[in-house]
């Protein structure tokens, strides 16, 4: 019995924990307007491609780093985008912009959080001038933030859902290792899927 309620006091932390975590950088990322940059990025390339996976076995996504220029390369910014971004605006064999004079969009400066990247990618740009950088080569625009952060809120909603099945289903005795229990643990698994796809 202590083992069942200290296994269940466990199970509510980590949830109140994720909860309290996709809540807070879910709207802060939405609501941050100081670190909005609107930006013409006239060339890009890219310069870096960290791939996730769960014990390097099973993976879970692609991250996408480039360099833009605009005002004939006097300026540059780090980017963080979706390959399918890149694909849509520029030309893979020499970074030029498909549709002059180049895309035009609102992104999120974010620092990068892993410190192995960021040493790749001073590596990278050990060759260009720091100066260059506007918002500086150890912060990323990140082009896709806002579906990041509805995706957070909507991770909210979907926790919220399982907790009330399965507090439904308890409350009426229901049997765990039935049909709905294994619907119930399918969706767990495909959540803990999206959650870490969203936050790494």
């Amino acid at each position: 019995m202590k083992k069942s309620k200290a296994g269940t006091i466990f199970a509510i932390c980590i949830g109140i924990f994720m909860f309290g975590y996709l809540l807070v950088t879910g709207i802060a990322d939405l609501v941050n307007t100081k670190d909005l940059y609107d930006v013409n990025i006239n060339g890009c390339f890219e310069v870096l491609t960290v791939e996730h996976s769960i014990n390097g076995i099973i993976p879970t996504g692609k991250d996408h780093y480039y360099i833009g220029f605009t005002g004939g390369k006097n300026k540059a910014y780090l980017i963080k985008a979706p390959a399918s971004w890149y694909k849509k605006n520029f030309y893979a064999e020499d970074g030029d912009c498909i549709t002059p004079p180049g895309p035009r969009f609102t992104a999120l400066a974010k620092r990068v959080d892993s410190y192995e990247v960021r040493e790749a990618l001073n590596e990278k740009f050990a060759e260009v001038d720091p100066d260059r950088f506007v918002v500086g080569p150890e912060y990323c625009l990140v082009t896709n933030y806002k579906i990041l952060a509805l995706a957070k809120i909507f991770l909210i909603v979907g926790l919220v859902l399982m907790i009330v099945v399965a507090k439904f289903m308890s409350d009426k005795q229901k049997d765990f290792k039935g049909i709905w229990g294994k619907i119930l643990l399918v969706l767990f698994i495909i959540w803990c899927f999206s959650f870490l796809k969203v936050i790494i």
